[in-house]
């Protein structure tokens, strides 16, 4: 039994291993790839309309996807000896408006556009981070983008970047603390309203292949259920 337990973890430690590098080398040359598609293999004019919108489809398809595939992964490693409903009891003891607006500094803080910060959005609502704090910090990362700030501030001085960054934030905080108190949890989708609402399983013990198998089950649980709906915002976005 305890052969079939260590090949289990080997197994699974040499199914992630190889991936990792394909991971990083299609993250890493995505526009690369991207225009050697349509300029190389489809020999497309560079500059055309139609060229630009497959380039933008492709190189916004593998970054959307590729840090969908990471976050989920790692928040899937967490979930299974992190005590989610502890923390979600956590945060629902927090008076709202504080706590929304944590959730907002906390986007301010990591340097996301929108389509970088949707993988966490997502992970955030699946692990029971109540809606109004998720938009918070959805609507922040992007708009108050610490390059933004810089480029305000070098172009129209520091006052107008510190205008802009207080905006943004106070439009985060007030939408995510207006989506709260609506209450809005329960038009979310049925199968992430049953992961939330499910007791955490007691974990047996800490273990390499446990985890792992938890990051690989999340991937697959959630990119099964909403890569159509990725996949639609990407061509709108493109188109």
């Amino acid at each position: 039994m305890k052969l079939t337990k260590q090949n289990q973890v080997a197994g699974n430690t040499y199914r992630i291993m190889p991936i990792i590098p394909v991971w990083l080398l299609l993250f890493y040359f995505k526009d690369k790839i991207s225009g050697f598609l349509i300029y190389n293999l489809f020999s497309m004019p560079e500059g055309g309309k139609l060229s630009l919108t497959l380039t933008f489809f492709i190189t916004t398809f593998l970054k959307i996807y590729l840090l969908l595939i990471f976050v989920i992964f790692v928040m899937g490693m967490v979930r299974t000896f992190f005590p989610v409903q502890k923390t979600r009891k956590k945060l629902m003891d927090l008076p709202e408006l504080p706590a929304t607006a944590m959730a907002g500094l906390f986007g301010v803080l990591t340097p996301f556009c929108s389509c970088s910060a949707v993988p966490l959005f997502i992970s955030f609502l699946e692990t029971g981070v109540p809606l109004g704090m998720t938009f918070s910090f959805l609507i922040a990362s992007p708009l108050v983008n610490e390059v933004i700030i810089v480029m305000l501030a070098g172009l129209f001085g520091l006052k107008i970047a510190l205008i802009y960054a207080i905006a943004g934030l106070f439009v985060a905080i007030t939408s995510g603390y207006i989506i709260g108190r609506l209450r809005l949890e329960k038009y979310l989708p049925e199968w992430m309203l049953n992961f939330r609402n499910e007791k955490q399983v007691k974990s047996s013990g800490f273990s390499i292949d446990s985890v792992i198998s938890g990051g690989i089950t999340a991937v697959v649980d959630v990119i099964s259920r909403t890569w159509a709906y990725i996949l639609a915002g990407v061509i709108i976005g493109a188109a």
